[in-house]
This record gives C-alpha cells, structure tokens and sequence, in this order.
C-alpha cells in the first residue's frame, strides 16, 4: 500500500479497500488474538486518508461485524467445553445469516468517491459498536 501511494501520480484517481473488523472496535472475550491485529488495520486506514489527503486516492474501511459463515465457531475451538458453548450461543444470537448487507457496502465503498472511509455492516451490529465505543472509549 505504502509503495503503490509513493508511487501514485496525481493525475489518476484510485481507490485502496483495507478490510477490518468490528471486532477492531468491541472486545470480545477470547478474541484478542483475533481483534488487536483487525484494530491495527482499522488505525493504519485512519493514517493513510490522511497521508493522501492531497492526491486523489481514496482509503475506504471496510469493518463487517459477525457473519454466519463457521469462522467464528472454528474460532473458538480451542476453548474449553464449557467456554466454548457459552461463546457458541452468543455468536448464534449475533449473527448474520447472509452476508448480502457487507456485499452492498463493499460495492458501496468501491463505487463511491467520497471521503466517507468506514463503510460497516450489518446495520444492528454497527450500531452496536458505535454505542459501544461511545460509552466505553
């Protein structure tokens, strides 16, 4: 990313997508492995809009929050039994059963030239981390 910005000439426009999580935002119990290195993507998109502040590249943030996909569930197992079924109900009430609300936001981002950098999904876990940013940050 650094080599194609140094490179960049300014008479094209161009677009970088960084993928996060909303993991990077709310820290969920036996996700730190997971979570810090989605917060370091998140903060680097953050840096880099501003280093390109005056060329025409736009950073655009991608942060989906909890899809039924069976990554979370591979995730969690090398907790305990116990830890493992409590954290199992909790991704299953959590989350989303397709994953068309992320598809639309990444096509969002792409076609966008706006300076909007975070595009987030789905809507209900967004909010989630925006409250919980709010109240515990």
């Amino acid at each position: 990313t650094k080599r194609f910005i140094s490179n960049y000439k300014n008479k094209k426009t161009g677009k970088v997508l960084i993928t996060s999580s909303l993991a990077s935002i709310i820290p969920f119990p036996n996700m730190g492995v997971y979570s810090s290195p989605k917060a370091s993507l998140s903060m680097i998109a953050k840096s880099l809009k501003h280093e390109v502040k005056d060329k025409n590249i736009k950073i655009k943030l991608i942060e989906p929050g909890a899809y039924y996909t069976g990554f979370n569930e591979f995730m969690l197992n090398d907790l305990d039994e116990d830890t493992y079924l409590k954290e199992k109900r909790l991704f299953r009430l959590i989350e989303s059963k397709n994953t068309n609300s992320i598809e639309r936001k990444m096509v969002k981002a792409l076609e966008s030239n706006t300076s909007k950098l975070k595009y987030r999904a789905p809507i209900i876990q967004s909010f989630g981390a925006k409250l919980y940013a709010i109240l515990f940050q």
